[in-house]
């Protein structure tokens, strides 16, 4: 097996499935996408304003043992929203597109 794995032809193909595995998960969450999301997070910045972000349980879960808890383990609410403070919009909408492979693009603040 581990043969068939080195082999390029059979790393080329791995490769290519998982780029286009990425690039659906990416897509997600554009709209009009046919999976729904979920969840809803409202980050509140330091002034006490409120973005929204949304996405999925599930997938969410599969990424974060945290995440894992707090939907579906020790710490599960049964809120399909979570308040998030601490961190600002742009932190948290770089994570998301960080799980879900989307490209991250930080403005820089001094």
């Amino acid at each position: 097996l581990l043969q068939e794995i080195n082999h390029p032809k059979t790393r080329h193909q791995l490769t290519t499935m998982l780029s286009i595995t990425k690039s659906k998960l990416a897509g997600i969450l554009d709209q009009p996408s046919d999976i729904p999301t979920d969840i809803t997070f409202q980050v509140y910045d330091e002034e006490e304003k409120v973005d929204i972000f949304h996405a999925h349980k599930y997938y969410l879960a599969l990424v974060s043992e945290v995440l894992k808890a707090r939907f579906f383990g020790s710490l599960k609410e049964n809120s399909d929203t979570l308040v998030v403070r601490g961190t600002t919009a742009q932190a948290f909408e770089a994570l998301i597109n960080h799980v879900y492979h989307k490209n991250c693009e930080l403005e820089k603040k001094s």
